[in-house]
């Protein structure tokens, strides 16, 4: 399993031959949409090959005096001022991927987790959590709209949804810390097709998973796969048994619930949920969280719908994105 972890690593960044420190593969370098075959290839060929994967130090990103790494940006200052709005709807994610070289996801996550105190909670290094995002974000294939900015943009806008009052008290820290992961994780390596596209075309991956929502159980393998190396590892402090467990169940099923075929069925699910809880009844105020179960309800809603969110952004984002996505569609017949 380390292998494959290896070999990503190996495929999408590379290493600086003087501080042996990782970088990002600039985007332009990276493997593009629909290449997913070639992807197995290289993997089957590079299966044994092996790579010392460095932790990133604060003076090979040059974190600033907030702790909050530049990741290559040409203006800190207003890098800093655009992440200071990580909690609003209109956060401009295309902003930060300007000011930090097409690196968004790890500056955005990065963001979220010093402002939940999710380094503190656990007890991840920062250095862990810069290793792992460095890589999680070359990871994701140079595509139209499924790339890391998109990824980027679901973190921000399910850390935005939660922080509604109707979520007060309501979550635990590790169901936080869940959705954020699984938001970050959501479509790395995303080849740039649909589910429907990669079956008709008896792709590898549609053999791997038997046709079952494809594309979301090899997001869900690889954002885990990229833990397995020690400097990568951001839940080594959590418990085996109990909390890792517990975290790697509810990251999976809110992954597989943005699989599109399950809209409706998960739609039908949460109509009847908020029935059943009449949340009707206390709109504006907290939901009462009963269970696990309803925890699991909620987040598996929250991640879905932050990841079709962008019709509801303002006008300048929401029409970004529908370029985008509609480019990434007609790119695929």
């Amino acid at each position: 399993m380390e292998a494959v972890a290896n070999w990503i690593s190996s495929t999408f960044v590379e290493r600086d031959s003087d501080d042996g420190f990782v970088r990002a593969l600039p985007r332009g370098q990276r493997p593009r949409s629909g290449s997913v075959a070639l992807a197995v290839q290289q993997y089957k060929r590079h299966v044994a090959q092996t790579s010392n994967l460095k932790q990133l130090s604060e003076k090979s990103l040059g974190a600033t005096s907030k702790k909050r790494p530049r990741i290559g940006s040409t203006d800190q200052e207003e890098l800093d001022k655009q992440l200071g709005n990580i909690d609003k709807w209109e956060f401009d994610v295309f902003a930060i991927s300007d000011l930090t070289n097409s690196r968004p996801l790890a500056a955005v996550v990065f963001t979220i987790f010093q402002e939940r105190e999710l380094l503190k909670t656990f007890h991840i290094e920062e250095t862990t959590l810069l290793n792992y995002l460095t890589v999680l974000e070359a990871a994701y294939l140079d595509n139209s709209y499924h790339n890391s900015m998109h990824a980027a943009d679901v973190a921000q806008t399910a850390h935005s949804m939660l922080l509604s009052k109707v979520f007060d008290h309501q979550l635990s820290n590790l169901e936080i810390l869940a959705a954020m992961f699984a938001a970050a994780i959501h479509d790395v390596a995303h080849p740039g097709v649909n589910n429907d596209f990669l079956i008709d075309s008896g792709d590898e991956l549609a053999l791997l998973y038997n046709d079952r929502s494809v594309l979301e159980n090899h997001h869900i393998s690889t954002g885990f796969k990229l833990l397995q190396r020690k400097d990568c590892n951001i839940f080594a402090q959590l418990s085996p048994k109990r909390e890792y467990r517990s975290l790697r169940k509810l990251v999976a099923g809110m992954v597989l619930a943005t699989d599109p075929h399950q809209h409706l069925n998960n739609l039908g699910a949460f109509k009847s949920w908020l029935e059943n809880k009449q949340v009707h009844r206390t709109l504006g105020k907290s939901i009462l969280l009963d269970d696990e179960m309803d925890a699991v309800m909620v987040l598996q809603a929250l991640l879905h719908s932050a990841d079709i969110s962008n019709p509801c952004k303002q006008g300048n984002l929401s029409r970004n994105w529908s370029k985008r996505v509609t480019k990434e569609l007609f790119a695929q017949v």
